[in-house]
Protein backbone atom coordinates (compact mmCIF):
# COMPACT_ATOMS: atom_id res chain seq x y z
CA UNK A 1 0.00 0.00 0.00
CA UNK A 2 1.38 3.41 -0.95
CA UNK A 3 -1.01 5.64 0.94
CA UNK A 4 0.11 7.87 3.77
CA UNK A 5 -1.81 9.89 6.33
CA UNK A 6 -4.96 11.24 4.62
CA UNK A 7 -5.21 15.01 4.87
CA UNK A 8 -7.40 17.62 3.30
CA UNK A 9 -7.08 20.43 0.86
CA UNK A 10 -9.28 22.64 -1.21
CA UNK A 11 -8.24 22.48 -4.91
CA UNK A 12 -4.77 21.04 -5.24
CA UNK A 13 -4.27 19.15 -8.50
CA UNK A 14 -1.12 17.33 -7.38
CA UNK A 15 -2.99 15.06 -4.96
CA UNK A 16 -5.26 12.11 -5.58
CA UNK A 17 -8.64 12.91 -4.05
CA UNK A 18 -10.63 10.03 -2.71
CA UNK A 19 -14.20 9.66 -3.85
CA UNK A 20 -15.84 10.38 -0.54
CA UNK A 21 -15.17 13.19 1.87
CA UNK A 22 -15.10 12.84 5.63
CA UNK A 23 -16.32 15.10 8.34
CA UNK A 24 -13.90 16.29 11.00
CA UNK A 25 -14.58 13.50 13.43
CA UNK A 26 -14.27 10.93 10.66
CA UNK A 27 -10.86 12.31 9.73
CA UNK A 28 -9.55 12.46 13.28
CA UNK A 29 -11.00 9.16 14.48
CA UNK A 30 -12.28 6.82 11.78
CA UNK A 31 -9.50 7.47 9.26
CA UNK A 32 -6.81 7.22 11.90
CA UNK A 33 -8.33 3.98 13.16
CA UNK A 34 -8.25 2.59 9.63
CA UNK A 35 -4.59 3.52 9.36
CA UNK A 36 -3.88 1.66 12.57
CA UNK A 37 -5.40 -1.47 11.08
CA UNK A 38 -3.65 -1.13 7.72
CA UNK A 39 -0.23 -0.20 9.07
CA UNK A 40 -0.48 -2.68 11.95
CA UNK A 41 2.20 -0.69 13.69
CA UNK A 42 0.85 2.81 14.15
CA UNK A 43 0.83 4.07 17.72
CA UNK A 44 -0.72 6.88 19.72
CA UNK A 45 1.28 8.65 22.42
CA UNK A 46 -1.03 10.62 24.68
CA UNK A 47 0.57 13.91 25.64
CA UNK A 48 1.77 17.06 23.94
CA UNK A 49 1.86 15.43 20.50
CA UNK A 50 0.82 12.12 18.96
CA UNK A 51 2.77 10.64 16.08
CA UNK A 52 1.65 7.91 13.69
CA UNK A 53 4.28 5.25 13.15
CA UNK A 54 4.66 2.03 11.20
CA UNK A 55 5.12 1.65 7.46
CA UNK A 56 5.88 5.34 6.99
CA UNK A 57 8.48 5.49 9.72
CA UNK A 58 7.08 8.09 12.09
CA UNK A 59 7.38 7.79 15.83
CA UNK A 60 7.34 9.70 19.09
CA UNK A 61 10.34 12.00 19.14
CA UNK A 62 13.22 12.05 21.53
CA UNK A 63 15.70 14.62 21.07
CA UNK A 64 18.04 17.39 21.78
CA UNK A 65 17.37 20.85 20.49
CA UNK A 66 18.55 24.41 20.58
CA UNK A 67 17.69 26.39 23.70
CA UNK A 68 16.85 29.43 21.55
CA UNK A 69 13.26 30.50 22.29
CA UNK A 70 10.81 29.73 19.51
CA UNK A 71 9.24 32.59 17.54
CA UNK A 72 5.80 32.52 19.13
CA UNK A 73 3.99 34.43 16.39
CA UNK A 74 4.38 31.72 13.77
CA UNK A 75 2.63 29.22 16.06
CA UNK A 76 -0.46 31.38 16.67
CA UNK A 77 -3.47 29.34 15.62
CA UNK A 78 -7.18 29.72 16.27
CA UNK A 79 -8.93 26.38 15.80
CA UNK A 80 -12.31 28.15 15.88
CA UNK A 81 -11.54 29.47 12.40
CA UNK A 82 -11.42 25.96 10.97
CA UNK A 83 -14.66 25.31 9.06
CA UNK A 84 -17.02 22.60 10.27
CA UNK A 85 -16.15 19.26 8.73
CA UNK A 86 -12.51 20.19 8.17
CA UNK A 87 -9.32 19.23 10.00
CA UNK A 88 -6.92 21.79 11.40
CA UNK A 89 -3.31 21.90 10.23
CA UNK A 90 -1.55 23.33 13.27
CA UNK A 91 1.91 24.93 13.22
CA UNK A 92 4.03 23.47 16.05
CA UNK A 93 7.57 23.53 17.41
CA UNK A 94 8.98 20.04 17.95
CA UNK A 95 12.59 21.10 18.47
CA UNK A 96 12.41 21.33 22.26
CA UNK A 97 12.69 18.78 25.05
CA UNK A 98 13.64 15.13 24.85
CA UNK A 99 16.76 13.30 25.90
CA UNK A 100 20.16 14.94 25.99
CA UNK A 101 22.45 13.43 23.37
CA UNK A 102 26.18 14.02 23.25
CA UNK A 103 27.34 15.17 19.83
CA UNK A 104 29.85 12.93 18.05
CA UNK A 105 31.53 14.19 14.89
CA UNK A 106 31.21 11.62 12.09
CA UNK A 107 34.32 9.91 10.80
CA UNK A 108 35.27 11.51 7.51
CA UNK A 109 35.48 9.15 4.58
CA UNK A 110 36.67 9.70 1.05
CA UNK A 111 34.05 9.39 -1.63
CA UNK A 112 30.69 10.79 -2.67
CA UNK A 113 27.64 11.65 -0.59
CA UNK A 114 24.64 9.72 -1.89
CA UNK A 115 21.21 11.26 -1.39
CA UNK A 116 18.16 9.00 -1.62
CA UNK A 117 14.49 9.00 -0.66
CA UNK A 118 13.51 5.50 0.44
CA UNK A 119 9.87 6.63 0.31
CA UNK A 120 10.07 8.92 -2.75
CA UNK A 121 6.29 9.12 -3.16
CA UNK A 122 5.69 10.93 0.18
CA UNK A 123 4.23 14.35 -0.62
CA UNK A 124 3.91 17.78 0.97
CA UNK A 125 1.15 20.30 0.42
CA UNK A 126 1.59 22.57 -2.58
CA UNK A 127 0.95 25.69 -0.52
CA UNK A 128 0.70 26.70 3.12
CA UNK A 129 -2.59 25.41 4.56
CA UNK A 130 -4.41 25.97 7.85
CA UNK A 131 -7.01 23.26 7.36
CA UNK A 132 -7.96 20.44 5.07
CA UNK A 133 -11.32 19.74 3.54
CA UNK A 134 -11.39 16.64 1.31
CA UNK A 135 -9.56 13.48 2.28
CA UNK A 136 -6.77 12.48 -0.04
CA UNK A 137 -3.70 10.31 -0.02
CA UNK A 138 -0.66 12.54 0.45
CA UNK A 139 1.49 10.73 -2.07
CA UNK A 140 2.74 11.38 -5.57
CA UNK A 141 2.55 14.50 -7.69
CA UNK A 142 5.11 17.28 -7.95
CA UNK A 143 5.83 17.99 -4.29
CA UNK A 144 7.52 14.83 -3.06
CA UNK A 145 10.46 13.77 -0.91
CA UNK A 146 12.14 12.63 -4.13
CA UNK A 147 12.12 16.24 -5.35
CA UNK A 148 13.44 17.47 -2.01
CA UNK A 149 16.22 14.83 -2.04
CA UNK A 150 17.18 15.77 -5.59
CA UNK A 151 17.33 19.43 -4.56
CA UNK A 152 19.39 18.57 -1.47
CA UNK A 153 21.99 16.84 -3.64
CA UNK A 154 22.19 19.88 -5.93
CA UNK A 155 22.57 22.21 -2.93
CA UNK A 156 25.38 20.07 -1.53
CA UNK A 157 27.17 20.23 -4.88
CA UNK A 158 26.70 24.02 -5.00
CA UNK A 159 28.34 24.22 -1.57
CA UNK A 160 31.33 22.15 -2.67
CA UNK A 161 30.28 18.69 -1.48
CA UNK A 162 30.59 15.85 -3.99
CA UNK A 163 27.00 14.59 -3.95
CA UNK A 164 24.60 12.69 -6.18
CA UNK A 165 20.90 11.84 -6.00
CA UNK A 166 19.95 8.22 -6.70
CA UNK A 167 16.37 7.26 -7.52
CA UNK A 168 15.55 4.08 -5.60
CA UNK A 169 12.68 3.38 -8.01
CA UNK A 170 9.89 2.35 -5.64
CA UNK A 171 6.23 3.34 -5.54
CA UNK A 172 5.20 1.95 -2.15
CA UNK A 173 6.61 1.13 1.27
CA UNK A 174 6.71 -2.59 0.51
CA UNK A 175 10.35 -3.71 0.32
CA UNK A 176 11.43 -0.09 -0.11
CA UNK A 177 14.42 -0.40 2.22
CA UNK A 178 15.55 -3.56 0.44
CA UNK A 179 15.29 -1.75 -2.90
CA UNK A 180 17.29 1.19 -1.54
CA UNK A 181 19.94 -1.16 -0.15
CA UNK A 182 20.26 -2.82 -3.56
CA UNK A 183 20.71 0.55 -5.28
CA UNK A 184 23.38 1.57 -2.75
CA UNK A 185 25.16 -1.75 -3.16
CA UNK A 186 25.15 -1.49 -6.95
CA UNK A 187 26.47 2.06 -6.80
CA UNK A 188 29.23 1.07 -4.38
CA UNK A 189 30.61 -1.49 -6.85
CA UNK A 190 31.93 1.33 -9.03
CA UNK A 191 32.01 4.33 -6.70
CA UNK A 192 33.36 5.09 -3.25
CA UNK A 193 30.61 6.26 -0.90
CA UNK A 194 31.42 8.73 1.86
CA UNK A 195 27.91 8.92 3.31
CA UNK A 196 24.24 8.28 2.58
CA UNK A 197 21.50 10.81 3.34
CA UNK A 198 17.98 9.36 3.25
CA UNK A 199 15.26 12.04 2.99
CA UNK A 200 11.85 11.26 4.54
CA UNK A 201 8.72 13.17 5.52
CA UNK A 202 6.72 12.66 8.72
CA UNK A 203 3.00 11.99 9.19
CA UNK A 204 2.10 13.68 12.45
CA UNK A 205 -1.14 14.32 14.32
CA UNK A 206 -1.92 15.38 17.88
CA UNK A 207 -4.27 13.78 20.40
CA UNK A 208 -7.24 15.70 18.97
CA UNK A 209 -6.65 14.48 15.44
CA UNK A 210 -5.18 17.78 14.22
CA UNK A 211 -2.54 17.48 11.53
CA UNK A 212 0.80 18.93 12.67
CA UNK A 213 3.07 21.26 10.70
CA UNK A 214 6.47 21.46 12.46
CA UNK A 215 8.12 24.78 11.60
CA UNK A 216 10.67 27.32 12.69
CA UNK A 217 11.48 30.77 11.34
CA UNK A 218 14.47 32.07 9.38
CA UNK A 219 14.54 35.68 8.25
CA UNK A 220 10.78 35.88 7.99
CA UNK A 221 10.41 32.59 6.12
CA UNK A 222 8.99 29.47 7.72
CA UNK A 223 11.22 26.40 7.56
CA UNK A 224 10.21 22.78 8.09
CA UNK A 225 11.87 21.33 11.19
CA UNK A 226 13.96 18.22 10.56
CA UNK A 227 14.12 15.09 12.72
CA UNK A 228 17.51 13.41 12.45
CA UNK A 229 16.74 9.79 13.23
CA UNK A 230 18.97 7.10 14.71
CA UNK A 231 17.57 3.58 14.34
CA UNK A 232 18.02 1.39 17.42
CA UNK A 233 18.21 -1.76 15.33
CA UNK A 234 20.78 -0.41 12.89
CA UNK A 235 24.51 -0.88 13.08
CA UNK A 236 26.47 1.45 15.37
CA UNK A 237 23.31 2.92 16.89
CA UNK A 238 25.07 4.91 19.63
CA UNK A 239 27.53 6.39 17.15
CA UNK A 240 24.76 7.32 14.72
CA UNK A 241 22.81 8.95 17.54
CA UNK A 242 25.85 11.08 18.37
CA UNK A 243 26.38 11.89 14.69
CA UNK A 244 22.74 12.99 14.44
CA UNK A 245 23.21 15.27 17.46
CA UNK A 246 26.32 16.76 15.87
CA UNK A 247 24.52 17.53 12.60
CA UNK A 248 21.52 18.89 14.53
CA UNK A 249 23.85 21.32 16.32
CA UNK A 250 25.21 22.51 12.98
CA UNK A 251 21.70 22.92 11.59
CA UNK A 252 20.56 24.87 14.64
CA UNK A 253 23.57 27.17 14.23
CA UNK A 254 22.41 27.90 10.68
CA UNK A 255 18.73 28.23 11.62
CA UNK A 256 17.59 28.15 15.25
CA UNK A 257 15.35 25.21 16.18
CA UNK A 258 15.54 23.72 12.71
CA UNK A 259 16.60 20.22 13.81
CA UNK A 260 16.26 17.71 16.63
CA UNK A 261 17.38 14.16 17.31
CA UNK A 262 15.10 11.18 17.46
CA UNK A 263 15.65 7.51 18.31
CA UNK A 264 13.41 4.99 16.60
CA UNK A 265 12.97 1.24 16.58
CA UNK A 266 13.89 -0.67 13.45
CA UNK A 267 16.87 -0.56 11.10
CA UNK A 268 15.83 2.04 8.49
CA UNK A 269 18.68 1.08 6.19
CA UNK A 270 21.26 2.22 8.71
CA UNK A 271 23.49 -0.79 8.18
CA UNK A 272 24.18 0.04 4.52
CA UNK A 273 26.91 2.63 5.10
CA UNK A 274 29.19 3.62 7.98
CA UNK A 275 27.87 7.18 7.72
CA UNK A 276 24.10 7.10 7.20
CA UNK A 277 21.81 10.07 7.91
CA UNK A 278 18.03 9.62 8.04
CA UNK A 279 16.58 13.12 7.72
CA UNK A 280 12.83 13.45 8.22
CA UNK A 281 12.24 16.93 6.80
CA UNK A 282 8.90 18.26 8.02
CA UNK A 283 5.62 16.39 7.93
CA UNK A 284 2.49 15.94 5.88
CA UNK A 285 1.19 19.33 7.07
CA UNK A 286 4.22 21.24 5.78
CA UNK A 287 4.29 22.99 2.45
CA UNK A 288 6.77 21.99 -0.23
CA UNK A 289 8.46 25.39 0.08
CA UNK A 290 9.02 24.83 3.81
CA UNK A 291 10.53 21.41 3.09
CA UNK A 292 12.87 22.89 0.48
CA UNK A 293 14.02 25.51 3.00
CA UNK A 294 14.63 22.71 5.49
CA UNK A 295 16.77 20.97 2.86
CA UNK A 296 18.75 24.19 2.34
CA UNK A 297 19.55 24.33 6.07
CA UNK A 298 20.55 20.66 6.07
CA UNK A 299 22.83 21.17 3.06
CA UNK A 300 24.50 24.21 4.59
CA UNK A 301 25.06 22.40 7.89
CA UNK A 302 26.37 19.26 6.23
CA UNK A 303 28.77 21.27 4.08
CA UNK A 304 30.03 23.13 7.15
CA UNK A 305 30.48 19.83 8.99
CA UNK A 306 32.40 18.37 6.05
CA UNK A 307 34.71 21.38 5.88
CA UNK A 308 35.86 21.08 9.51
Amino acid sequence: MNENLPIITAEQPHVRTKKRASRRRAVSVAVLAALLIVAAAATFAVGRNTFLSGVFGTAKTDGGASETPAAKGIYDFDVSHVPEGCTAIKPVDLAGGGENVSAVAPVKKAGRVIVIATHPYEAYTGETMTYAADVFSATGGEFTTAKVAEFLASELRRLGVDAEYIDVGVESARASYAAAAEKISEYAKENEIAAVIDVHRGALVDGDGNILRPITSDGGDTVAETALVAARGGGMYETRLGNAAYLAEKMNEKCARSAYVESRDGVMGQDESAVFVTAEIGAVGNSFAEAMRGAEVLAAAYAAQSAE
